[in-house]
């Protein structure tokens, strides 16, 4: 329960600097009236697939971007979980999904942002299976 309760409070905090980045970038592009329709979409749900909505400049069209935060305290980039649906959302979403990866979060946050299908970006691993009994 400890680790879970300490893992949401990291979540939380790295969700909470890209909020803040994502409106910080869009008023940079002079799209403020942009910044203030970022939704912070995982405090009403985790089935999502995704943490964050924005937007973002596709040529000269703004679209919607939807955004999933995996945030460590870890000081180097290290190998992160993904659920079966992030990585389906990913898919699905193409160039408008984007993954912010934010590690060392509790004393010097960095992070780099790719967008597209997780796929594209990051070697996958399956470690969980879910198993039924077959009775």
């Amino acid at each position: 329960i400890k680790k879970a309760k300490r893992d949401a409070e990291i979540g939380y905090l790295g969700e909470k600097l890209v909020i803040e980045y994502e409106k910080q970038r869009l008023n940079r592009l002079n799209l403020s009236e942009y910044a203030d329709k970022v939704k912070w979409q995982s405090l009403k749900s985790d089935g999502f697939g995704y943490d964050i909505l924005s937007y973002d400049l596709f040529g000269a069209e703004i679209k919607q971007i939807y955004i999933e935060v995996k945030t460590t305290t870890n000081k180097v980039d290290c190998e992160f979980p993904v659920s079966v649906g992030e990585v389906m959302k990913s898919k699905q979403l193409k160039k408008q999904y984007c993954l912010y990866r934010i590690y060392d979060v509790l004393k010097e946050p960095k992070f780099y942002r790719v967008s597209g299908s997780i796929e594209e970006h990051f070697l996958l691993d399956p470690i969980t299976y879910l198993a039924k009994y077959k009775g």
